[in-house]
């Protein structure tokens, strides 16, 4: 019998989102996006408005500027409608979105954009013009000049994302700078949109019948952060996006509706926008986006005046939430019912903050942790709240007798007796929960292997047990098969070729003999599917031949203190811990020995940038740490040093702590870290 031919063929593509967007939330202003160049000014649109922008852009790009399906096309920029409108438009004529960072330094972006091959860049005005004034000069000499080892220039088009009065002096600067001789053309992206709503109208993939269409071809592009070599190009097809939008959108995970605000703060630039680019057009949610400005008061305005029900960033960004929030308590946000965080372990404290304040949702505000990676499209799996595994009841029906037919064996996926009374956890066991990575989402799925088995054919599983720790390994229909260029993860750590020029993709790939993605991560996976990340093969800590877990060992830090953020110094005075950081350094006994490095803020006073906590202090802040730890872990997991601090820890470009800038400069101090307990990084 056939298989095909019973159901139509229809790609998945992901402009039709916003096509159905359009259709069924396209009336009335559901969208708000505060500007960047003009922060004062925000504005509203719709998802009709929206779409109609798009297929504008859509068709000057392609038309004008002559872009063609397959190409690749730099997005540098923030969390705008005009963002969002860029990213359907390139991906609508079948080119590809590849968005950049701007945190990465001069020398990544010149690198990725090389690999990538980008035959146009559009970006931010402010950008330039006061976050990094030497940007493009810096790095557009090397796109559009020949440069040795055979590297041929690609950028042809520089766009600003601004209207023409704004763009201008950036015009000016850059026509002096490059276009006389080089081959770069400058272009204002405001004009090409007013260019392509004049005359015939345009259609996504210039009016291509759909069912011709593939849905596997690239849509978007992203690098990962490079922690461990060069960057690594992921591509994101039409397909996976759309199917890693159905599955996020799922009621057990975002679960939202068109009912919902949401202030998405994690960027558009980083790790496909954890999905919310495609399921809030599925679901029709009202957006508002801040821009470029995340401190704590802007948010909270947005948040208040919005009536925001869902919001999604990084850990950084809640405890400046928190912070203007502890210092202004009058304000309240009555309607935000679900806070969302992911990108790094979220502090215990920030989830009580969250949970327990009647300030809050009235109370009910929920907490939900993420886990994922650019190679997962990201999100992998989200720890909330729910009764998966609760039973049925037994109900007395007269007209009908219930007959319990069920497997009661007890295999070694049963789930633990404490899970089924989950609707009856204390709200330490509920915070317990929340704090674990949580379960995987539809069309991923699991395994963890014995370390160092993956090379195997047949590597050693491990059960779901909550105890067995191993490398934790995914598939999936939107899990990265090899990287951008065919680089492969074990080649690219040692890869230092900047003048890559093979950019098409080839038969190697990044998985295992028996098709798995390692993620690089140590887990355990207790029975219901709930993953406890262990910690980062590479930040784990060898001491004396047996492992700590840093990410452990930070979770019992937070634990341990009263309150869960308070400690003493020597002379009364309360310290609040910020932030806390655990690392491994060399030791000549025992391979390496922790080192914890905490940030700490004094309670009730506002602290001038230069202040340093007192010597005095600092020690008697490290000993009560120490001490608090003892009733917690195991001795010998107790740090060899606790060096405390003010400054903020160093974060790299997408956020997260940099525990390899930390432990280099740590190393390189350590003998001085011994004589004191007070250091900046």
């Amino acid at each position: 019998m056939a298989s095909r031919g019973y159901v139509q063929d229809w790609p998945l593509l992901t402009p039709t989102l916003l096509d159905h967007a359009a259709r069924v939330h396209g009336v009335g202003a559901r969208i708000a996006s505060r500007g960047v160049t003009q922060p004062h000014v925000i504005r509203h649109s719709s998802y009709g408005s929206l779409r109609m922008r798009a297929l504008a852009l859509a068709k000057a790009i392609s038309m004008r500027l002559g872009i063609s399906s397959g190409d690749n096309v730099a997005t540098m920029a923030f969390n705008t409608t005009q963002h969002l409108e860029l990213w359907y438009a390139i991906m609508g004529i079948g080119a590809v979105c590849h968005t950049l960072n701007p945190r990465y330094s001069h020398e990544q972006l010149i690198y990725i954009m090389q690999h990538a091959g980008d035959v146009a860049l559009f970006f931010d005005g402010p950008l330039l013009v006061d976050d990094d004034p030497n940007l493009l000069h810096n790095i557009i000499p090397s796109l559009v000049r020949p440069a040795e080892g055979g590297y041929m220039p690609t950028l042809k088009h520089v766009v600003a994302m601004e209207d023409a009065q704004n763009a201008a002096p950036l015009r000016t600067a850059f026509d002096a700078a490059f276009a006389s001789k080089d081959h770069a053309h400058f272009h204002c992206m405001e004009e090409l949109v007013e260019w392509g709503l004049v005359g015939v109208p345009f259609s996504w993939f210039h009016g291509k019948d759909i069912r011709t269409l593939d849905e596997n071809m690239p849509a978007g592009l992203c690098y990962t952060s490079g922690t461990t070599g060069r960057p690594k190009g992921v591509i994101y097809t039409h397909r996976s996006n759309v199917l890693h939008a159905l599955a996020c959108s799922s009621g057990s995970f975002y679960g939202w509706t068109v009912n919902d605000t949401c202030l998405p703060v994690v960027p558009l630039f980083h790790a496909n926008a954890w999905a919310y680019a495609f399921c809030a057009p599925m679901a029709g949610v009202k957006l508002v986006f801040p821009g470029r400005s995340l401190d704590g008061r802007s948010l909270v305005d947005l948040l208040v005046a919005y009536k925001v029900t869902v919001t999604s960033g990084v850990p950084s960004v809640w405890h400046g939430v928190v912070q203007f929030l502890q210092q202004h308590t009058h304000i309240c946000l009555p309607h935000l019912l679900v806070v969302g965080s992911g990108g790094s372990a979220l502090p215990p404290v920030l989830l009580q903050y969250f949970r327990l304040n009647q300030r809050i949702g009235e109370g009910k505000c929920e907490v939900f942790q993420g886990w994922g990676m650019t190679e997962l499209s990201p999100i992998g799996t989200i720890s909330r709240i729910h009764v998966p595994l609760e039973p049925l009841p037994t109900p007395q029906i007269a007209s009908a007798s219930v007959i319990e037919v069920f497997d009661d064996h007890k295999s070694s996926t049963t789930p633990p007796r404490d899970l089924h009374s989950c609707a009856n956890w204390s709200e330490k066991q509920s915070s317990a929960r929340l704090l674990r990575a949580g379960v995987p989402i539809y069309t991923v799925q699991l395994r963890i292997v014995e370390p160092d088995s993956s090379d195997k054919a047949l590597p050693k599983e491990l059960p779901w047990d909550d105890e067995s720790v191993g490398q934790l390994q995914v598939r999936g229909a939107a899990v990265v098969r090899r990287y951008y260029g065919g680089v492969v993860a074990d080649d690219a750590r040692d890869n230092d070729d900047t003048n890559n020029t093979t950019h098409h993709d080839d038969d190697r790939h990044n998985l295992t003999v028996d098709g798995w993605f390692d993620t690089g991560d140590l887990a355990a996976i207790d029975a219901s599917g709930s993953i406890r990340i262990h910690d980062r093969v590479k930040d784990c800590i060898k001491s004396g031949g047996e492992w700590i877990s840093s990410v452990d060992l930070e979770a019992a830090v937070w634990e341990s203190l009263r309150g869960g953020i308070e400690v003493q110094g020597s002379s009364g005075a309360t310290f609040l811990l910020r932030e806390v950081c655990a690392i491994g350094i060399p030791h000549p006994r025992w391979e390496e020995r922790p080192l914890l490095v905490v940030v700490v803020e004094k309670k009730g006073e506002q602290q001038p940038p230069s202040f340093v906590v007192p010597d005095d202090d600092a020690r008697a802040i490290a000993m009560n740490i120490k001490e608090a730890l003892l009733a917690t872990v195991a001795k010998w997991w107790i740090p060899e040093h606790v060096v405390v601090m003010c400054a903020p820890l160093p974060k790299g470009s997408t956020g997260k702590v940099d525990k390899k800038l930390i432990r280099s400069q740590m190393i390189n101090t350590v003998e001085r870290v011994a004589r004191t307990t007070t250091s900046k990084l």
